[in-house]
């Protein structure tokens, strides 16, 4: 499915670096960082289009196939587990930010950004090359793979997908969905993931991508699309319904079953009908109740029995 596009730009080749690195900081912090300082170290890297360079990040095509795997074994995934599985992983970047500035220390990360932005702007000296050499690329795409880095590729290519202005809409609204979460992101930082927390994000991650390839009752901007899908791509819009008419159904609906009960409990017990049903027609749903009350007396007799 085309979602979120990063593109596979590899970096030039730098050759061999001396391996006597004159680092800008030795002192490797072991105080915590605030997130909300970590988001200001993020948005402090100056925007390229971003992509994954495979000779680093060695094991991101396994990540990939994982969650494949898993998104392929779900069916009927609901809007609930959708935000839920969005709400897990929002709050999980946060938790591996704050355990990557811990473990690496504040200092190297912030000497990282400085070097990589040196490079962006074709500025760099030895020093910033030795120091993107030894992880400092590492760290700074996991930083810019991150859903706190306004990259200038994160909706790149979307409006070129699709003629349909509706399949487009859909595109965009999972795309957003998308870099809210940034599965690149968990992918680039597995090294500081637990195994048993992986494969917990690798799920959540599935989820929000079987939402979408489904195509089954996907909410989006107000409306509730059916869609057919090539696995990837979106193919044909089957049905389209405004949300807000589908909520005043169900609304109808509900207020429908709690009046028709009270009307079916009032002539129960009391024998008469009230103003309210003097006209009274069973409908459906009495039938329903009346069963349910049925039910329910037979079994307090056959209790006091």
């Amino acid at each position: 499915m085309i979602v979120a596009r990063y593109l596979d730009n590899k970096f030039s080749d730098f050759g061999i670096v001396n391996s006597n690195i004159d680092k800008r900081s030795d002192n490797k912090e072991s105080n915590k960082v605030d997130i909300e300082d970590i988001k200001n170290d993020i948005k402090s890297l100056d925007k390229i289009i971003f992509g994954v360079d495979m000779q680093v990040h060695t094991n991101y095509s396994n990540f990939e196939n994982q969650v494949e795997s898993k998104r392929n074994q779900k069916l009927n995934v609901s809007k609930g587990q959708l935000n839920s599985a969005k709400e897990y992983l929002q709050k999980e970047i946060n938790n591996i930010l704050s355990y990557i500035y811990e473990k690496e220390g504040s200092q190297k990360i912030k000497d990282a950004i400085e070097a990589r932005n040196n490079y962006i702007n074709n500025v760099s000296t030895k020093e910033d090359i030795q120091i993107l050499d030894n992880g400092g690329y590492k760290l700074t795409d996991i930083l810019m793979a991150s859903p706190m880095y306004d990259s200038s590729n994160k909706n790149i290519g979307i409006d070129s997908i699709s003629d349909n202005s509706e399949i487009l809409e859909i595109y965009k609204q999972i795309s957003k969905d998308m870099n809210e979460v940034s599965n690149v992101f968990f992918n680039l930082a597995q090294e500081y993931i637990p195994n048993d927390k992986l494969e917990k994000i690798q799920d959540a991650l599935a989820t929000i991508g079987a939402y979408y390839r489904n195509g089954e009752n996907v909410e989006v901007n107000g409306f509730v699309y059916n869609y057919t899908t090539d696995g990837y791509n979106i193919v044909d819009i089957i049905s389209k319904k405004s949300l807000g008419n589908l909520e005043s159904f169900l609304l109808s609906a509900q207020t429908n079953m709690q009046k028709s009960m009270f009307d079916v409990l009032d002539i129960r017990d009391n024998n008469t009908y009230n103003s309210n049903t003097k006209y009274y027609k069973e409908s459906k749903y009495d039938s329903i109740i009346k069963d349910i009350l049925s039910m329910k007396e037979t079994k307090i007799q056959e209790g006091v029995r």
